[in-house]
């Protein structure tokens, strides 16, 4: 198995705006890819940075690589499903939604 810095490395690189989608509503969507490559990872959000960041042994990490410096963020401990649920877009609501399991390929 590659480093997670590699993965997101490659992820970033895969297609122009990698950055954009994944800091600006789909920071979630980027914990799933990185949960599906490492089963431990867990999901970490923050209310007044309005991202979610990504743990992965004791390091976290995002589109951007290794966070550092993580004092606002918070575990997402809710599940649903099996899966750590996410909140999506709280700047437009303060509902947490649900997703369902991300499609195999």
């Amino acid at each position: 198995m590659c480093k997670p810095e590699e993965l997101i490395k490659a992820i970033r690189q895969s297609f122009i705006g990698a950055e954009q989608v994944y800091t600006q509503g789909s920071c979630n969507m980027f914990h799933y890819i990185l949960k599906a490559a490492y089963p431990s990872a867990k999901p970490y959000w923050s209310h007044k940075a309005k991202h979610m960041i990504t743990k992965i042994g004791n390091s976290f990490y995002d589109i951007n690589g290794k966070v550092k410096g993580t004092p606002d963020y918070k575990p997402d401990v809710e599940e649903w499903g099996g899966l750590p649920i996410a909140v999506a877009f709280p700047q437009r609501t303060e509902r947490r939604v649900r997703f369902t399991t991300p499609r195999k390929i």
